[in-house]
């Protein structure tokens, strides 16, 4: 049996920012606990490295409530914050093989109420 997951209750009180939960090592098992815990506590989490097939192992019930993106293979549950401004940061690439982690990146600072531009393929 696998270790029962504690999630940092005050995490958002001590540092601002809520969970981020690195999804690439977990088992479906161990992420239905996860969510299981932060949903019940109403905490949003940031889903990151996300694979579509964790997601589809997941109970039905429980995918359902996590907002997926396959591109950037991240997830949200709850509710994270607005942006509070238009957007004061630009991600950018130099081409299309870079969209996964621009996205990741536009995505994560959305989590954080930081709206972002993407400019991909630049060439840069």
């Amino acid at each position: 049996m696998s270790p029962a997951f504690v999630h940092d209750a005050g995490r958002v009180g001590r540092i601002g920012l809520p969970e981020a939960i690195l999804c690439a090592s977990k088992s479906p098992e161990q992420l239905a606990r996860i969510l299981d815990e932060l949903l019940a506590a109403g905490q949003p989490a940031l889903l990151t490295r996300l694979a579509p097939e964790q997601l589809a192992a997941l109970p039905a019930e429980l995918a359902a409530r996590v907002d997926h993106d396959p591109l950037s293979r991240t997830g949200v549950i709850g509710r994270p914050p607005p942006p509070e401004a238009p957007a004061r940061v630009a991600v950018v690439t130099a081409g299309t093989g870079d969209l996964g982690v621009a996205a990741e990146a536009v995505r994560t600072l959305a989590f954080h109420g930081e709206a972002a531009r993407l400019e991909a393929d630049l060439g840069v």
